[in-house]
């Protein structure tokens, strides 16, 4: 997970030695609690990440271009059809217990199922998705090691801005989250469904693949 940013501080003239002193020292300056709970880990699950995506982009389970809310069983289309869509062998009450557990979907009082997020959390309750905050962070540190030691010449390299303000007043740190949050769902949304859009057809799809994405992070040093 480190190597991209190792790399971009080598490169920088960093030694091997002055590095260890760096790591050594932030090691040492962590918070250390005695009574702390040792960090919970949510098992990687593919699986429901595909479902989510099929749910939000397979025209069989839209509306209006809006996830259905579908009845537990039953025919096409219904909760149960669409697990077996993305794993025949899987359990729809064991895959709607899970995404239940992690606040992705809410059934109501006629046995329907919502879908209330369309992206997979990194934190349900206490316990994180390691995986993904690996990913996540490698993505982030990758982007910066490509654009400043591999990227040809200024405008050709991977799409990397920053907008903030040093002297914001502290009072409106809430607002600009909730802000963040509902302006960033919608440009993600809208990258996902232009992903999906441009999925390969099944004559290309024994062409080359490659991961595309973007990934969004917040400033805000109130809560740190």
């Amino acid at each position: 997970m480190l190597k991209p940013l190792l790399h971009v501080l080598v490169a920088a003239g960093l030694s091997e030695q002055e590095l260890t002193t760096i790591c050594g020292r932030v090691i040492r300056g962590l918070p250390r609690r005695a009574k702390a709970r040792p960090l919970a880990t949510l098992p990687a699950d593919g699986r429901l990440e595909q479902l989510i995506a099929r749910w939000t982009t397979d025209p069989g389970y839209l509306e209006r271009g809006i996830p259905m809310v579908l009845r537990v069983r039953g025919g096409r289309p219904s909760f149960a059809t669409l697990v077996r869509k993305v794993s025949p062998k899987a359990s729809a009450t064991e895959s709607l217990r899970v995404l239940q557990k992690r606040g992705l979907v809410r059934v109501n009082g006629k046995g329907q199922v919502r879908l209330l997020a369309r992206f997979y959390p990194v934190r349900a309750d206490d316990a994180v998705d390691l995986g993904l905050f690996a990913t996540m962070t490698i993505d982030f540190l990758r982007t910066h090691e490509f654009n400043f030691l591999r990227n040809p010449r200024r405008g050709q390299g991977l799409f990397q801005r920053i907008a903030h303000k040093r002297d914001s007043d502290a009072r409106i740190a809430p607002r600009f989250n909730s802000y963040v949050r509902e302006r960033g769902q919608q440009f993600l949304e809208d990258v996902d469904d232009w992903l999906s859009r441009h999925r390969a057809s099944r004559a290309e799809r024994s062409g080359r693949k490659v991961r595309l994405g973007v990934g969004m992070y917040v400033i805000n040093e109130l809560l740190r």
